[in-house]
């Protein structure tokens, strides 16, 4: 009798225990649920109403812990590779994580999820009231690039279209017309490429890329073998009011220009104004590289004697 009565007060024992253990694990769960279901509560009662029933809000804590839970889920689907694809897209579209933080993602991910980039930044844009103006355009540009990258030119001439409508600042307003201008290019529609970059060209507070579309311009007319063209829009370039990070690249094409059209002497000039503004502001090494190979071409009598503009600089 003895030996049950203790059987009998250990199991009660027991299930107080299991008891407290629940109670402890809903209260702890509860906030967590509260926030995840808001999306699909019923609409809010009025003012008055909602004094008498509302919920006490989330603390800051309990805030940053749903965020990360919520993230370290979308970055779990993310591993999962390409063939997540669809799955991403549907949690990104149905969380609550704000777009400043959907975008914190893009810092996480390699070159190869190029796929996982375009369905983040496909998210953040379909949040745009939690994004002002300027960094909303700035996700579509970055948008419209991870489209080009992925070969899809009328996604991408949409997103930079879309800034350009929404003119969120001059310099990102500019920069879009640039950005649409190439994709263009891409897809050999000159004639609109080069509508975007004359628009964009008329700029006269928008950093480099005012200067950048006339340089655009200039190369396009090369490469299209209107010299006569292509040489009128070089002298712009170089004697333009643009800040100048271009107009070492617009004296190079002026050279490659005038030696098409058999004006070696011209070009020779060309290209050392090149390499003299090329010293003043150095230049990415393939600028560099197309030096050379001009000079090399138009067979150049550099002083003192060197062909390349690594030993012409020094």
């Amino acid at each position: 009798m003895k030996i049950k009565l203790q059987q009998k007060d250990k199991r009660a024992r027991l299930w107080v225990i299991a008891l407290v253990a629940l109670v402890l694990s809903a209260a702890a769960i509860f906030p967590l649920y509260r926030v995840l279901a808001q999306g699909n509560s019923p609409p809010s009662k009025s003012a008055g109403d909602a004094s008498e029933e509302s919920s006490p809000a989330l603390s800051y804590e309990e805030l940053k812990a749903l965020r990360t839970l919520e993230l370290a889920v979308i970055k779990g689907i993310i591993a999962d590779g390409p063939q997540a694809q669809p799955t991403l897209a549907k949690t990104l579209a149905e969380t609550e994580v704000p777009a400043e933080f959907i975008l914190d993602l893009l810092k996480t991910l390699r070159p190869e999820q190029l796929w996982a980039r375009i369905d983040i930044l496909e998210a953040v844009v379909l949040k745009p009231g939690q994004l002002t103006p300027k960094a909303l355009a700035r996700a579509r540009i970055l948008l419209a690039g991870e489209f080009l990258s992925a070969g899809r030119h009328a996604d991408s001439v949409n997103q930079y279209l879309a800034v350009v409508r929404a003119e969120p600042t001059r310099l990102q307003t500019c920069e879009a017309w640039v950005g649409a201008g190439r994709v263009y290019q891409f897809q050999e529609n000159h004639a609109e490429a080069l509508r975007c970059w004359e628009i964009a060209a008329q700029f006269t507070d928008a950093a480099r890329w005012p200067e950048e579309a006339q340089w655009l311009i200039a190369l396009n007319c090369y490469h299209r073998r209107d010299y006569s063209r292509a040489l009128d829009e070089c002298t712009k370039l170089v004697e333009s009011p643009y800040p100048g990070m271009f107009k070492a690249a617009g004296y190079f094409w002026m050279g490659e220009t005038l030696r098409s059209l058999g004006r070696l002497d011209e070009a020779e000039q060309a290209y050392r104004k090149a390499i003299e503004l090329k010293n003043a502001s150095p230049l990415p090494a393939s600028f560099r590289y197309q030096y050379e190979v001009a000079a090399k071409r138009a067979e150049m009598r550099l002083s003192p004697g060197p062909l390349n503009l690594y030993s012409a600089s020094r």
